[in-house]
C-alpha cells in the first residue's frame, strides 16, 4: 500500500533526534487532506505543525521526520487551552478558529468554611481542556471513534492514516482487545463524514474484517 503511514503516538524526528510524538492531526474535511500534525514536544506542549514541514517518507511505527529544527519546532503555535465552564456551556470559536478535541479534566476546589461545608453561592462548573484549531479544519486523535453510517455500534477507533503527498488515501482503524488487536485500512472513498473526534464510514464490522492489515 503506497504512501506514508501516520501512526498516532509515534515519534517525531528533526533530523535524527526524537523531539516529540504525534498527538493528533488536523484534516480538511472537504478535500480529505491532512493539513497539520499536532506534535507533543519534549516540553509536553502540543504545537501545530503545518504539513509542509513533514517529510512524507515511509513513516509507520518509526514515526515522522520534520524539515525544521527542534528550536524552530518550539516556536510554532501552541493550541491547547483551559477554561472553567458551566455544565451546559461549550468553548466558543472565534472568527479565525474552531474548537477541536475536548477533555474534562477537573472540578474547582471550594474550601469549607470554619463552620463546616461551603455555604456560598457557586455555579456548577467543570474544567475543560480543548484545542484551538484553524477555521474549517477538524481534529482527530487516537481515541476518535470510527462509526458506521448504518447506525451500528462503534466499529473501533482511529489508529492512524495512510497519506500520499498530504492527501489521505486510507484511515487505519483499530479494534479488539489488548491481547487481540486488529487493524483495517479503510479507503477514503468509504468515508461519509469526518468531524472533530469522529469519522463515519459506509461500512459494517464484517466489511472491516475484509480489510485487515
Amino acid at each position: 500500500m503506497d504512501g506514508t503511514r501516520v501512526v498516532l503516538g509515534a515519534p517525531v524526528h528533526c533530523t535524527r533526534d526524537v523531539v516529540g510524538e504525534i498527538a493528533d492531526v488536523l484534516v480538511d474535511p472537504a478535500d480529505r487532506r491532512l493539513t497539520h500534525v499536532v506534535v507533543r514536544a519534549r516540553d509536553d506542549v502540543a504545537r501545530l505543525v503545518p504539513a509542509e514541514l513533514v517529510t512524507w517518507s515511509p513513516g509507520g511505527r518509526s514515526g515522522l521526520t520534520l524539515t525544521c529544527t527542534e528550536a524552530q519546532l518550539l516556536t510554532l503555535k501552541t493550541i491547547r487551552r483551559f477554561e472553567y465552564l458551566g455544565l451546559s456551556d461549550q468553548p466558543e470559536p472565534d472568527r479565525n478558529t474552531d474548537v477541536g478535541v475536548e477533555d474534562m479534566v477537573a472540578m474547582p476546589n471550594y474550601e469549607a468554611t470554619a463552620f463546616g461545608d461551603y455555604v456560598g453561592d457557586f455555579e456548577a462548573v467543570v474544567g475543560l481542556t480543548y484545542d484551538q484549531i484553524p477555521k474549517g479544519r477538524v481534529e482527530l486523535r487516537r481515541s476518535s471513534a470510527v462509526r458506521s453510517a448504518a447506525g451500528e455500534r462503534t466499529l473501533g477507533h482511529v489508529d492512524g492514516f495512510i497519506v500520499r503527498a498530504g492527501e489521505i488515501t486510507h484511515v487505519v482503524v483499530e479494534w479488539g482487545h489488548l491481547w487481540r488487536m486488529r487493524h483495517a485500512a479503510i479507503p477514503v472513498d468509504a468515508i461519509t463524514t469526518i468531524d472533530t473526534d469522529q469519522i463515519t464510514v459506509g461500512m459494517s464490522k464484517d466489511d472491516l474484517r475484509e480489510l485487515v492489515v
